[in-house]
């Protein structure tokens, strides 16, 4: 319900399970495009019974843009030793290319979405900080060539060490959303303890500008049960803006 009233070009999904007998047809029904990029250990399987692994999907309306190519990323920790946690790119061209596109770092009309999630867990802000490491070598090579967007579960608070990678890599990336202290992106109970804060982001190049974004709910609108809940169905918010070649 919520990526239809957004009428999102692009969706970015984590925890995805049910991709192939969920996701993907029903998303196909809205003409979108889907991907999907697995955990390798998913905690998933572990389940008797489980229905796969859970991992990282990225969609897109295919009468917006096409699929010129994907990147698939099994993301490092420090060391090298191969982590859990993926991340899906594809680099996408757009369908109808204005006659007069503005000018941009991109003038063939491309732009390479990314969606990640990275660990959790508090005592692990170093194995994120090493996981983003690991995604922007990744996506250096892209970025000296594209407009690059990034969304994920980052599992980590605006002034985690991750987040001030983002922010000074050598091609810098911007947050869509500003660091508001009454923001939130996830709020839930665990024994014991009331869980709120931001651990989402959409992150672009300085050759992108976010013209909009979807305003984030208040405990208020919320509700005393947190999330998820009737009106929001997942314990994280969605978050979902317009951008623009600059």
């Amino acid at each position: 319900a919520e990526i239809k009233q957004t009428a999102a070009d692009v969706v970015c999904l984590e925890e995805v399970d049910h991709f192939h007998d969920f996701y993907e047809p029903e998303l196909k029904k809205l003409g979108f495009h889907g991907a999907f990029m697995p955990k390798f250990d998913s905690p998933c399987l572990k389940q008797n019974p489980n229905s796969g692994p859970d991992g990282c999907a990225l969609f897109f309306r295919e009468s917006k843009f096409k699929l010129e190519w994907e990147q698939r990323i099994h993301l490092s920790k420090d060391g090298g030793e191969l982590a859990n946690q993926v991340a899906l790119v594809q680099c996408l061209s757009f369908v109808n290319l204005p006659a007069s596109p503005a000018p941009c770092a991109d003038i063939s009309g491309t732009v390479c979405v990314t969606v990640t999630h990275l660990k959790s867990g508090a005592a692990n802000a170093q194995i994120r900080s090493a996981l983003g490491t690991s995604l922007l070598t990744s996506l250096k090579p892209l970025c000296d060539k594209h407009p690059v967007v990034v969304c994920g579960d980052y599992n980590a608070e605006p002034d985690e060490p991750v987040c001030s990678l983002m922010l000074s890599h050598d091609t810098p990336f911007t947050s869509v959303y500003p660091n508001h202290p009454e923001d939130f992106t996830t709020y839930k109970f665990r024994p014991g303890a009331e869980i709120c804060h931001t651990i989402d982001y959409i992150w672009h190049t300085s050759n992108i500008k976010a013209t909009g974004c979807l305003s984030l709910a208040s405990k208020d609108e919320i509700g005393a049960d947190a999330l998820p809940c009737e009106r929001y169905p997942s314990d994280h918010l969605a978050l979902a803006c317009d951008l623009a070649l600059v």
